[in-house]
């Protein structure tokens, strides 16, 4: 589907797309990035270091900086 909005649209438009969760898959980001060239957003799952790690991270922000 992407492929054929960069063939629509032309490439270097599309710059970053907003992912839902079911995108979740290795494999398919990096093609968005490597082969594509487009960034991407997705929001974490609850279960995954990356929430935890920046959960973590706000709160220390916050304990330092009131």
């Amino acid at each position: 589907m992407l492929h054929q909005a960069i063939v629509n649209v032309g490439q270097g438009v599309i710059k970053v797309l907003v992912l839902d969760r079911g995108f979740l898959d290795g494999e398919t980001l990096w093609t968005l990035k490597h082969s594509y060239e487009v960034d991407f957003v997705i929001p974490s799952k609850d279960d995954m270091r990356v929430t935890t790690e920046a959960r973590a991270f706000r709160q220390q922000k916050q304990l330092t900086n009131p």
